[in-house]
């Protein structure tokens, strides 16, 4: 079968096998995305209604234990960097 011409010269047609795996792979690729599109849609947060407040959430406390605690200093740099050479971007 010739596709507008396409074809070259010497080449076998494709057969209906090659076809039918084709077009089921690509009916799977659309299926797929349909069905990630929707479970996206499904993810995201529903907007508030215009008149209604937001729902509160319980703060509650975290409770740590003394082994879970450890108080750091804040300390100078020591380490010093030198640039040699030209710093331009290189292409």
């Amino acid at each position: 079968m010739d596709f507008f011409g396409l074809q070259k010269p010497g080449a076998s047609a494709m057969t209906a096998r090659r076809k039918i795996l084709i077009v089921g792979l690509a009916g799977a690729a659309v299926l797929a995305v349909a069905a990630g599109s929707l479970a996206w849609k499904n993810l995201r947060p529903t907007k508030a209604l215009a008149g209604q407040a937001p729902a509160g959430t319980a703060t509650r406390p975290i409770e740590l234990i003394s082994a879970e605690l450890y108080v750091t200093v804040p300390r100078d740099l020591v380490d010093m960097v030198r640039f040699t050479g030209t710093t331009q971007p290189i292409e």
